[in-house]
């Protein structure tokens, strides 16, 4: 580290006692970056923390409190003072991180989740808020074709409860007793709204609501079932609905 002396005239002297090398950043205080609050938790959960040292052995643990219910208490190694981990929420004793409570999942629900350690033999906590565990998508509702429509122009109509994982959502048409005609990707529409349009069953790719089909399809008169599926933002399983 090197120093400088610099002096300041002529009706005064004022010295400076400069020290070079470089300033020392301010310490960087504990922070639980994961689940963060207001976040969406799918089956997957991650975790991750950042201590300023390696806490006490046998005092980290992660409490998961629904607005309802008794909380769920999961003891994470102390092995580092930081953590980036997932686990699932179906199994959480399936990550090596988790030490207890490995045994109870975590069901789907809003909570509060509170990081507790112990350090200098002082136990500090952070909580973050309104985390959400959501780990299958929700029904999506086809209102139209029904089960019993017949038309020359296909009119569709349907609605997601959740925000879709983007290209996720898709309208396949299954000939009955015969093969799987095409699959129409439908442009990303918003949670709790319904979409309405028509398609062409000569041209379907040619509906503003189609993003691609699985081929250059077409659909001869026949019977078919209709299936809607989509996964939500999660990244969950697919969810359906048919006709």
């Amino acid at each position: 580290m090197t120093r400088r002396l610099l002096c300041f005239a002529p009706l005064a002297i004022f010295c400076v006692l400069l020290f070079g090398g470089g300033s020392a950043s301010a310490n960087v205080g504990p922070q639980l970056t994961a689940p963060a609050s207001s976040s969406v938790q799918g089956s997957s959960i991650h975790v991750a923390f950042s201590l300023p040292a390696t806490p006490q052995f046998g005092s980290t643990t992660l409490t998961f409190t629904p607005a309802v219910g008794s909380p769920i208490v999961y003891g994470i190694m102390d092995d580092s003072a930081s953590k980036d981990f997932s686990f699932p929420a179906s199994f959480p004793g399936s990550s090596a991180q988790i030490t207890t409570g490995g045994g109870t999942p975590l069901p789907d629900g809003t909570y509060s989740v509170k990081l507790t350690w112990t350090a200098s033999a002082v136990q500090n906590e952070l909580t973050n808020t309104n985390v959400v565990v959501k780990t299958t998508s929700t029904p999506p509702v086809l209102i139209s074709p029904t089960d019993t429509y017949r038309a020359q122009t296909l009119s569709i109509s349907y609605s997601l409860p959740d925000t879709p994982l983007s290209g996720s959502t898709a309208l396949r048409f299954d000939e009955i007793g015969g093969p799987t005609r095409c699959t129409l990707h439908l442009t990303d529409l918003a949670a709790s709204t319904v979409r309405t349009f028509t398609i062409n069953p000569a041209s379907p790719a040619s509906s503003p609501e189609v993003a691609s089909t699985s081929s250059s399809c077409t659909f001869p008169d026949a019977s078919y079932d209709v299936i809607l599926s989509y996964q939500d933002s999660a990244g969950n399983s697919p969810a359906t609905d048919w006709a």
